[in-house]
């Protein structure tokens, strides 16, 4: 599912994308999360509810959608919240510049500036003030980056 998202030789008309992303976001959860779960397995996804809302609702402007995208989360996260959310906050004219940098940009890279700007702000929106989110500097060293994000986890973990 993911690869016909971001790889297609066809665009996707918004209302496929957003279906699509919500099977694949079930998928992921019956198939990986849940199970993993359900043997006592620590789980770290880059696939998240706010990252469905982001990109979905606000990157694609389609607030007209976030009611079919709430019931999808009662249905497929059955209320299974992430304990860490962790957020790498850049503006999207860097991430972009990163993305070009590896070359072959997927169909979410591909899209207008503007997308991205609301993508940015709907990852704000979601996250504030939620107490399991951390938003992190996405411009600082990868070996910055990488010891808050272990730390973080870690004192999870321990708690």
């Amino acid at each position: 599912i993911r690869n016909i998202l971001l790889h297609s030789p066809d665009k996707l008309s918004h209302e496929a994308e957003a279906f699509l992303f919500l099977a694949d976001r079930a998928q992921h959860m019956a198939q990986l999360i849940e199970p993993s779960l359900a043997a006592g397995t620590n789980v770290i996804s880059s696939r998240s509810w706010p990252s469905a809302i982001a990109y979905q609702i606000y990157g694609r402007d389609r607030h007209d959608m976030r009611a079919l995208f709430d019931m999808a989360h009662e249905k497929v996260y059955k209320n299974c919240e992430p304990d860490l959310i962790v957020y790498l906050d850049v503006a999207p004219e860097i991430g972009l510049a990163r993305s070009r940098a590896r070359g072959n940009l997927d169909a979410i890279e591909s899209a207008p500036i503007e997308v991205h700007q609301r993508i940015r702000k709907g990852f704000h929106d979601i996250l504030d003030g939620k107490p399991t989110a951390v938003t992190i500097d996405g411009t600082r060293s990868i070996e910055d980056i990488h010891s808050e994000i272990l730390a973080r986890i870690n004192s999870l973990i321990k708690s």
